[in-house]
């Protein structure tokens, strides 16, 4: 009987296993369809406004399951839901109202590059400003010091706001808990703001079994949509603006603190086996989920839509680099251009971005091969 019942527990485990990687997997994809949809309409809405012509604009890959043509545009879905694109014809014959990629002026070739990252930016700014409305924040105020702690002897009192850490300008507690991880227990130069005026100051965070502590208490600003029932007393909520402030300043600072991890990544500092490709932000977002799924089912969306946006701060920062085969890399071959004077001939420029495509296509490789090692 014993045995029965092991063997039913093993089989409704694994079961909820596969379906838990069942949905992980659907999630993932719905994340990174969302972002790359949104990154490619950007590049489409700036094409059309710069009298590009767009043949296709395509939500997923692959085989075609409908498609509606309006104008001079075809509209698709498709059957793989791994993002789209927008397919751009480099050039047209004379006489036509509508211009190729490649007949565009450079300045607007730049900005059509530009546009899909910066839809990525703008979708997570949205995102970061709806979550702090829904979980509120904690401001760079101290209001309160801990004795005998590295905030109270390096001379840190309440009402003091942490302006610099380690060098580093901060405006959220995130950009500090990363210095404060990033920095250790190293003493660092720490600027706050006293009545107006800056007071410099060392400390050496304390570490402790949650990690680092400099022994003082941030300011917390209530959420302004309660959708999960919190209940604290004595915390004020902050203006309207203020989370709107909070969600671009959240925004500057994941674009910082990822633009950090590559230099990092760049120096050797960090291996690049750190790095994780598609299977591993799949089993990043089932963590997430499963995490979140034992509090609320607004904890499952408030958790996923921060997944949108750290994942679309990172799609539009890579898309920025100035490698072959990225939009940053087409801007800085414009830009190049018009310096210049002279334009590369197409030839050439198809070429570099054919190699610097067949590296990315290395690189992911290797990534996948890193995901697959950390799950075994």
């Amino acid at each position: 009987m014993g045995k029965r019942i092991y063997i039913k527990n093993m089989l409704i485990n694994s079961c909820c296993e596969f379906w838990g990687d069942i949905l992980s997997i659907l999630l993932t994809l719905l994340i990174l369809c969302i972002i790359v949809v949104l990154h490619e309409w950007g590049h489409f809405i700036v094409a059309k406004k710069s009298g590009v012509l767009v043949e296709e604009f395509a939500v997923g890959m692959g085989p075609k399951l409908f498609s509606v043509k309006k104008g001079e545009t075809m509209y698709s879905l498709r059957l793989i839901p791994i993002g789209g694109y927008c397919k751009m014809a480099d050039e047209v014959e004379e006489g036509s109202q509508k211009l190729g990629f490649n007949q565009v002026a450079l300045p607007k070739r730049i900005a059509i590059s530009f546009a899909g990252p910066f839809m990525n930016f703008v979708l997570a700014f949205l995102v970061f400003v709806f979550i702090t409305m829904c979980t509120g924040y904690s401001t760079v105020n101290v209001t309160s010091v801990v004795e005998n702690t590295p905030a109270y002897n390096a001379g840190i009192k309440a009402g003091d706001k942490i302006i610099n850490y380690a060098g580093h300008n901060i405006h959220t507690r995130d950009e500090m808990e990363y210095y404060k991880a990033k920095y250790g227990d190293d003493y660092v130069s720490v600027v706050v703001k006293r009545n107006g005026e800056k007071i410099n100051t060392e400390l050496a965070a304390q570490k402790t079994e949650k990690g680092y502590s400099l022994g003082l208490q941030l300011d917390y600003k209530a959420p302004l949509i309660n959708v999960m029932n919190y209940n604290g007393e004595n915390i004020t909520k902050g203006s309207v603006l203020s989370y709107f402030s909070q969600g671009y300043w959240g925004l500057v600072s994941m674009v910082k603190i990822m633009v950090l991890s590559f230099v990092d990544l760049f120096t050797g500092s960090v291996a690049v086996s750190e790095l994780s490709g598609p299977i591993g932000v799949t089993t990043a977002v089932g963590s997430v989920y499963q995490e979140a799924a034992r509090v609320s089912i607004w904890a499952v969306v408030l958790s996923m839509l921060n997944m949108v946006a750290l994942l679309s701060v990172n799609l539009g920062i890579i898309n920025l680099f100035p490698l072959p085969a990225l939009d940053g890399g087409r801007i800085i071959i414009y830009i190049v251009e018009l310096f210049v004077g002279r334009e590369l001939p197409k030839s050439v420029e198809a070429m570099i971005h054919a190699i610097g495509f067949v590296l990315i296509m290395g690189l992911g490789v290797i990534i996948a091969f890193n995901d697959i090692l950390k799950l075994v």
